[in-house]
């Protein structure tokens, strides 16, 4: 008897082991692709996000050197022509993976504008992720705003305000205010968070009112906030125009600082010119006020001088007093107040109608002091008054008009009579520290040539 034994099934045991084999493979390999894929792309992702912090670097290295360096070709920035203009460049490689940042400065003559690119390494050995920026500059005033308080700004019936640039002759003549080419940028800003701090009244704003967000203004009902073409509308009384008025302002008012030794300047002496009698006569020179004596009578300055003015000191001047900034002798005056006093300041001449050749500066000692500036609208009136921790008072004539060409910063300022400021938008782009700022910031393609 033949048996005849079945090897069918043992064959297809194999078959469906085999499919079972490579279906479990072709899942492993998948998977294991997959994985690869999503470790690839979380690195790549990685070397993405990376490149935007070497970028930023770069800028922050093109603001140091804008900013502290004394030359453009500084600390190893080299000098080069990019389609028609000279540009600033500089490589730095960071780490050992190759990773760089490439950053370049135009126009660093005027306001500066900077690329930079940074670069890192792509996973595998890969093409490198690479982005690039653009940030713009604007120089950082001393003065930005017309008035700057920390406190309130409370204006009078008759008060208006208005700006110019002394360095655009299209709003200027000869540097110097000129009614006929007025500009709309006499801002108002107070950083205080108290409602109603700037009581712009029945006062008249060419230009714009900044609060912090619980901050607010109030209005009179002849009061007017905008540009010339809307005040030009009566039916425009007691209105502020669209768009001047931002509840966003997030700023601080550093305090001021003495001359660096002031305590070896010497004492100023007086005279008699012409048949006047002057209780001080500045020259050119640095010079500081007696201990425990009094600023007051005539002063004259025929250079540019500096006064420091002491703690125990006085600055107090009276009906028939003033100060003569004569611009025959290219005279220029800047008064350091470190009085724990009030001050009080008569009548201040300064014939060139330039703000830069007459300034105000109220150091820390004067908190809690007052300074009252009360002019006759008799003589040109020019200057800027810095004083972060000294409430401000400025009286004008009570007919006729007194214009002030300057800026204000103080810790609050009152207004008294008949006053128009007239703010010098120049003085915005000097004197501050960092002497630039960021204006714009935005990413560009990395294929910009830079």
């Amino acid at each position: 008897m033949k048996i005849r034994l079945n090897t069918q099934p043992d064959g297809s045991i194999l078959v469906i082991t085999l499919l079972t084999a490579f279906v479990i493979g072709v899942g492993v390999a998948s998977y294991l692709v997959l994985v690869s894929n999503q470790n690839y792309s979380t690195m790549r992702s990685l070397a993405w996000n990376t490149t935007i912090p070497l970028a930023e670097a770069g800028i922050e290295e093109a603001l140091t050197h804008l900013n502290d360096d004394s030359g453009i070709t500084d600390n190893y920035w080299i000098s080069q022509q990019s389609n028609g203009q000279t540009v600033y460049r500089k490589r730095r490689v960071l780490g050992s993976d190759g990773s760089f940042y490439s950053v370049t400065i135009s126009n660093a003559n005027s306001t500066p504008v900077i690329f930079s690119k940074g670069a890192v390494p792509g996973p595998l050995h890969s093409a490198s992720a690479t982005r690039a920026l653009r940030v713009t500059t604007v120089p950082k005033g001393l003065f930005r705003p017309a008035v700057f308080t920390k406190l309130g700004i409370s204006l009078g019936a008759d008060f208006q305000v208005d700006s110019f640039d002394s360095a655009d002759p299209a709003f200027s003549s000869s540097g110097k205010y000129d009614p006929a080419k007025p500009k709309a940028n006499g801002n108002l800003a107070s950083i205080s968070t108290q409602a109603g701090a700037i009581a712009i009244q029945d006062a008249k704003i060419a230009g714009h009112v900044y609060t912090p967000p619980t901050g607010s203004y109030t209005l009179g009902v002849n009061g007017m906030v905008g540009d010339q073409a809307f005040q030009s509308n009566p039916a425009n009384a007691g209105k502020v125009q669209a768009g001047y008025y931002s509840s966003d302002l997030n700023a601080t008012i550093p305090d001021a600082t003495p001359p660096a030794g002031w305590q070896t300047f010497a004492y100023p002496l007086g005279g008699l010119i012409n048949g006047t009698s002057y209780s001080l006569i500045l020259l050119s020179g640095r010079y500081q006020l007696p201990p425990g004596t009094t600023l007051k009578g005539k002063v004259l300055v025929l250079g540019d001088a500096t006064l420091y003015v002491p703690q125990d000191a006085r600055i107090q001047f009276d009906t028939g007093d003033s100060i003569e900034i004569n611009s025959g002798f290219s005279g220029s005056l800047k008064i350091y107040n470190a009085s724990n006093a009030d001050a009080s300041f008569r009548d201040i001449s300064n014939d060139s109608g330039l703000a830069t050749r007459f300034s105000y500066v109220a150091l820390p000692t004067t908190a809690g002091t007052k300074a009252t500036f009360t002019s006759s609208g008799v003589l040109a009136s020019a200057g800027t008054l810095y004083a972060p921790n000294q409430d401000l008072v400025l009286t004008g004539p009570s007919a006729g008009n007194q214009n002030f060409v300057g800026a204000i910063t103080a810790n609050s300022l009152s207004m008294n009579g008949h006053v128009s400021l007239h703010f010098d938008e120049a003085l915005a782009k000097s004197g501050g520290l960092p002497k630039f700022v960021i204006d714009s910031y935005v990413e560009i393609a990395a294929s910009t040539d830079l």
